[in-house]
């Protein structure tokens, strides 16, 4: 009879053990990774780490009732996720609240709200006892993330065009060669077109995959692009009385259909045009304009 408690009391203790241990291997896949996921997979990990919660106490009440030195890494590990859990959430959720400003379940930064509606008051006041609106604060805005189908279909189509521009140039001038010398040298002014047509493309591949952002301090404009871990800003000084427009930059035929892709343009100070915003979809485009817009024409 003492035989048969101590055998089921070794299998409960083992099956505490497997349990456990199928804690803690659904647990783990939630602590990796945390600052490259979409706001998708932050909402999906914290209903993992709500259904995961009640386990883990039942798991630790077990393993320490038990007393075996064998449990004592499992019952460390089972102890510091739990320790753990509370800071593995507010991380998922102030993480989600910088992707989705809004997001119920995101975490608000109170300081940061506290500055935002001390700001909004010192406003008001001025407003009321001036009478007129005061100049807005700087506009920070995540123009894209980059769109990487587009700048890859953008890109192989550059790269076969002057794949091809460069072969039939090789073989065409070659061949001039033999029979006006030199002066088939002038061919390259004629291919000269088709090769800019290719960079251009190219460049355009480029910043539809960049991540932009940009910050508008009155009519100072910095542009900052990140690929592939790199980052680089430019800053301009917009003219007077410029404004954000959106504008078709290249047209191509994909399958018979044309593709059409549109950039935001405004004009700097010198005269010339700064194009950004390749990355992004039309609609989006456009709910950009109207917010830099609006901050510009607040600034007079």
């Amino acid at each position: 009879m003492e035989h048969s408690l101590q055998r089921d009391s070794e299998h409960d203790l083992q099956a505490d053990r497997d349990q456990a241990n199928r804690w803690l291997a659904r647990f783990a896949p939630l602590v990796r990774g945390m600052d490259t996921l979409s706001a998708k997979y932050c909402r999906s990990r914290l209903e993992a780490l709500e259904l995961l919660r009640p386990g883990v106490a039942l798991g630790l009440a077990s393993l320490r009732a038990s007393h075996e030195t064998e449990d004592g890494e499992l019952l460390t590990t089972l102890e510091s996720a739990e320790v753990q859990l509370d800071m593995i959430e507010t991380s998922l959720k102030r993480r989600l609240a910088s992707l989705s400003p809004g997001d119920p379940e995101g975490m608000v930064d109170l300081a940061s709200l506290r500055k935002d509606l001390a700001e909004v008051a010192a406003r008001h006041e001025v407003e009321e006892a001036v009478g007129v609106e005061p100049r807005p604060q700087r506009l920070e805005l995540r123009i894209s993330n980059g769109n990487l189908a587009a700048a890859g279909f953008m890109g192989l189509f550059s790269v076969g065009w002057l794949s091809f521009t460069t072969v039939h140039a090789i073989f065409m001038i070659g061949g001039m060669m033999r029979a006006f010398g030199p002066l088939a040298l002038l061919l390259l002014g004629f291919y000269a077109l088709f090769f800019a047509v290719g960079i251009g493309m190219g460049a355009a591949a480029v910043a539809s995959a960049c991540r932009e952002e940009i910050e508008l301090d009155g009519r100072s404009l910095s542009i900052r692009r990140s690929l592939l871990g790199f980052s680089w800003v430019k800053e301009y000084t917009l003219a007077a009385n410029a404004s954000i427009r959106q504008e078709q930059s290249t047209q191509m035929r994909q399958q018979g259909a044309a593709t059409k892709n549109k950039v935001l343009v405004v004009e700097t100070a010198p005269g010339s045009q700064v194009k950004f915003g390749a990355g992004c979809s039309p609609e989006r485009q456009r709910e950009h304009l109207k917010r830099i817009n609006e901050y510009l024409k607040g600034i007079g």
